[in-house]
Formats: structure tokens, sequence, C-alpha cells
């Protein structure tokens, strides 16, 4: 059994910039590599030694960064505490995942735990210049727990060995090294954990308790502007909420170097209001899930693939073995395709005995690219198209962002903007040639509730 743990890349990246500011805080204060070891070796003086998992339960600022830290190094794994979902069914992931102790502050969560026989820990004093202690443990051990956001109904524990995310922390760098000296606001967690592996400058975006719902766009911008800042990582909801402000407010950015977008398809319509507000910055649109991150990396962006080609994701990353789990056959620009579910596995890829992880997305290949046109539950064509295709062609080119449910040959359109029923007609008939059925329905679409990206479907039906 070969043993490890992944806090041993963060050590030694933070050991060799002991003096130096790694992170710095939306409140103006920096952590230097020295002070946040030091944070995390006393955090580990209250950790449970049997290596049992530990709940974390709180809002993200700089304590919760060193617990979570801490607890990887002592080898207890951490569940991250699923703020989106029910909490009744949180207490079923808390059984199945065996939490016992938790690091919680809302007293009202204390005393439901305590009825669930999870103790809160309390964090002893800090303590000056211990020695961080880093267990060995098997690379197959669990480190990080996290639920999906659940984008088709069914929500699920994710548990990321030491090997894996040590192996994702490669396959970034993989992509990224070149931005590697730059200083960067990530909006991902994942990242964040890269950065400081890699040694890379990072800068927490002010969003109270890290909750997108909590976005302010001015209080973003202001930090932008404001701090020696280089690269950009964050989802679709993100990015187009800060480029919608800057496009009012007529301001170009031009000190930004990269951006790095996922999390959701990246439409078009979205990369063309990046290219415009920052115009400096070299964009990557970025395909993968948390089992699996990167899956591939979309560079030509400034090349516009045809919007009813579906949404590009780019060319598959090295480290992934890649197969497409045919759905049926079609022709996209009179050239030959397989459409079916997105298969993959690799070193830096979460699946059961090594097997190829069903992803839950479906696409194909063209010319060495990957394209998305459908998710699990939402997989019925019209004339060899999927939903994806016909909502990325018509935010492209009407400009209303659209759900669409393929149900029995009718097309469901789903919108919370006017839509004439005309204009799509139109629309369908000049780009694919085809008269489909359509059903225009008003209604809010229903987004999940973490990144406020991906179209809960399941809820439109």
């Amino acid at each position: 059994m070969i043993m490890s743990n992944f806090f041993n890349l963060i050590h030694q990246s933070l050991i060799k910039k002991a003096n130096e500011e790694v992170i710095f805080w939306p409140d103006g204060t920096s952590s230097k590599a020295n002070e946040l070891l030091n944070d995390i070796s006393s955090i580990q003086l209250s950790l449970p030694e049997d290596q049992s998992s530990v709940l974390l339960a709180r809002p993200f600022d700089k304590q919760t960064l060193t617990i979570l830290l801490a607890c990887i190094a002592n080898g207890n794994p951490v569940l991250i505490f699923p703020k989106h979902i029910p909490f009744i069914e949180c207490l079923q992931y808390f059984k199945d995942n065996k939490i016992k102790h938790a690091f919680v502050n809302s007293l009202f969560l204390k005393l439901i735990l305590r009825f669930q026989q999870i103790r809160n820990i309390s964090i002893k004093q800090k303590t000056l210049h211990n020695t961080i202690t880093i267990k060995n443990v098997s690379k197959e051990s669990a480190a990080l727990i996290s639920l999906s956001s659940g984008s088709t109904g069914k929500n699920k524990s994710i548990v990321r060995s030491h090997e894996i995310l040590e192996e994702q922390v490669k396959a970034i760098d993989l992509s990224f090294n070149k931005w590697k000296n730059q200083n960067d606001f990530p909006l991902f967690a994942n990242i964040l954990l890269y950065n400081l592996s890699v040694g890379k400058k990072t800068y927490i975006p002010n969003i109270p308790k890290f909750d997108l719902q909590n976005l302010s766009t001015s209080a973003i911008i202001e930090q932008i502007q404001s701090l020696t800042i280089e690269t950009l990582t964050g989802n679709a909801y993100y990015f187009n909420k800060i480029c919608d402000y800057l496009l009012e407010q007529k301001i170009k950015i031009k000190t930004i170097n990269g951006i790095a977008i996922g999390g959701s398809p990246i439409s078009n319509l979205l990369l063309e209001k990046l290219e415009h507000c920052f115009p400096k910055a070299e964009i990557l649109i970025v395909y993968g899930s948390t089992e699996a991150e990167p899956i591939s990396i979309r560079k030509n962006t400034s090349i516009k693939s045809p919007a009813y080609y579906g949404y590009a994701v780019g060319e598959i990353h090295d480290g992934i073995e890649f197969k497409i789990n045919a759905l049926y056959d079609t022709e996209v620009d009179n050239e030959k395709i397989t459409v079916g579910e997105i298969l993959v596995k690799g070193k830096h890829v979460c699946s059961n005995d090594n097997d190829f992880l069903h992803t839950g997305d479906y696409g194909y290949i063209l010319k060495n690219e990957l394209y998305l046109t459908a998710r699990e539950g939402n997989i019925e064509n019209i004339k060899g198209i999927q939903h994806l295709a016909f909502e990325h062609c018509i935010e492209y080119n009407l400009k209303i962002q659209v759900a669409i449910v393929i149900k029995d040959g009718i097309m469901n359109a789903f919108t919370e903007k006017k839509i004439k029923l005309q204009d799509l007609e139109k629309l369908f008939f000049i780009t694919f040639s085809i008269k489909p059925k359509i059903n225009i329905i008003n209604t809010k679409i229903p987004r999940d509730k973490r990144q406020l990206s991906k179209i809960l479907y399941y809820k439109l039906k």
C-alpha cells in the first residue's frame, strides 16, 4: 500500500515561500506562508486523532481555510457542508460518511448536530512555532467529500482521495503552468488548492460568505481595478454579471492577462462580452467536473464555432482517456458524427475501480474538438439536434436565454423573456432546415443554488 498525503504538496510550497504573502483577503489583510503554517499546526491540536471524518460548516474565511488544510494534513476526511440541498438530506449524508465531529459556527446547527451525536470541535488556544504533523495515509484514503449540485435531480457524494487531489493539481498545472507566476483571483476552491500547491499568489474575491447569491459586481470590479490581479477564474453566472456591469459602465479592464471560465456551457455571446471587457486577456474555456477537473480545454476562443454545433469545449486533456457511449449517428455540416454520453477515466478522474466515469453530459467530437449537446435526463433529439445546440443557437442569434426540454418530438422552450414563435420558427428553418412543433412557456428558469449557472431541467418537466 502506497502511503502519502496531498498536504505534502502545499507544505513544500509554503516552506519555500515562508516569509512571503500568499493569500490576500477581502478585508485588506494577508496571510504569509509561515503564518498559515503556524495556524494549521494550531488547529491540528484540536482535531480527532483517529482520522475520523469531519464536517466543515462555516462561511469561507481565513480560519475555515486553515481548518480545511489542517484536516487534510491530519488525515481527517473533510465533508464540506452542502447548504444547497434540503437539510433532511444532509443528515443522511452525514450518516453515510460517518461524521462524528464538526466545525460549526451556527448555534442552531450546533444544537441539531448534537442530537445526531456529532460533536462540535472547539478550537484550542493558538500556539506559536508548533510543528505541523503530516500523517501518512493511503493514497486512496478520502481527503475531501463534497456533494454534486444535483443538476439532474439526484445529489451524490463525491469522495476525492489524496491521490486524486494531487493528480488534479498536476492536471491543472499542465494546462495553466504559464500563468503560474501571475496573481490569481479564483472563484473555485480547487483553484485555491492548486495555487497553494504551486506557490501562486491568491486574492480572495469579496463575496460575503462566498455565496454567489451575495455577489456585488461593483465590489468585485473595485478589487480587480485596485489590486495587482492578473488572472481570473470563474463560471458563466459570475462573468455574465461582471461583464454586464462593465458594459453598462462602459469600462474596459486591460490589466488582466488570462481568464479561465467553466462550471457550465459557455456561449459565444459571453465570449464576445469577455473579449470586449478584457481586451488583453487570453480566454480559456475549461470543461470538467468535481470528479474530473479538467476534461478538456478550449484555447481557440477567438475563433467562434457556429452556435448550432453545440457548446465547443476544446481538445481533450492529455491525461484523460475518453470515449463516447454512442446514442445515435448524425451529420454536422456534411461530417458524420456520433453523439452520446461522454465517458472519461485517468489518473485525475475519481471513479469506482478505475472504471470510466459517466459524466451525464452528451456530445460529439468534430475535428478533434469536443462539443456538448445535452444533459442526462433531457437527451431526445429533433433531426439529430439536442437541446444545448438549440439553446446556444437561440442565445447567440436572438440574445435570449432559454431552457429547452424535448419530449416526444415536441420542443418546449422555457423563457423568462418574451419571445415570438415566428422568430424561433424562422431561426430553426434558416439554421437547421427544420420546422419543429414548439411550445413557448414563460416561467422562471430554475438553476442550481451553488453555482447559479446550471439549469435544472428536471424541474421544468
